[in-house]
Order: structure tokens, then C-alpha cells, then sequence
């Protein structure tokens, strides 16, 4: 439900960048943010990574639509400074969050009883 409120507060902000055909001083990085966190919501909700969550792909899924016409938008009408900052904001943050993914799957080990605390009552 939140994701759907954070969608809709963003849609005066890019019905003013239609209307005045410049971003002005808008930075992309909230709506690069809100992709990268729908993408991987999108990814939990998958059935192969967590069966029985249609509710959160859905949402997300809708979510992640909309925030690519935002970026879409921004991109149309930025300047080249701001086309350029769009895609190597997105790169930099996907490769970030996913060696970050990768570094935290090969430390599954931790996950062992030997580290886990358990109370047997």
C-alpha cells in the first residue's frame, strides 16, 4: 500500500515537468531508488523465490511501471547532464546491490547450528 501512495505523490511533480518541459532542478535519484527497491521486491515476489506472495509482485510489479515512465520522463526532458546521470546512477546502484547480494550468499555458512542460538524449554 505504500509503494501505491509514493507513486501517486510523484505524479504532480512529472505533470509539471510535462507541462514545463524542464526538469529544472529535479535530481533522479529518489526515482532511481524506488526502481532498484520495486525490482527487488518484483524478485521476491517471484513464485521460485517465495511461493504464495502474488500480492507483492502485483503491487510492486505495478509500481515498478510506473517509475520507469518517471525515469522516462526525466530522461525526455533533462538536460544532457541529467541523461547522462540516469543511466550511470542505475549501473552503479545494480552493481552495488548485487555484489553486495553475492558477497552476503557466500557467508550462508554463518547459518549453521554452530552459530545459531537456540533454547531448548
Amino acid at each position: 500500500m505504500i509503494i501505491i501512495l509514493e507513486i501517486l505523490i510523484c505524479s504532480p511533480t512529472f505533470y509539471g515537468i510535462v507541462k514545463r518541459r524542464s526538469v529544472e532542478e529535479f535530481k533522479p535519484d529518489p526515482y532511481i531508488a524506488t526502481v532498484l527497491n520495486c525490482a527487488f521486491w518484483v524478485f521476491y515476489g517471484m513464485p521460485f523465490v517465495h511461493p504464495n506472495s502474488i500480492l507483492v509482485l502485483t503491487i510492486n510489479s505495478v509500481g515498478l511501471g510506473f517509475e520507469f515512465v518517471y525515469l522516462t520522463i526525466y530522461y525526455i526532458y533533462a538536460t544532457s547532464k541529467g541523461r547522462v546521470r540516469i543511466p550511470s546512477l542505475s549501473l552503479c546502484s545494480f552493481i552495488s546491490t548485487f555484489s553486495l547480494y553475492n558477497t552476503w550468499s557466500h557467508f550462508k555458512c554463518l547459518e549453521s547450528p554452530i552459530f545459531s542460538y537456540h533454547l531448548d524449554l
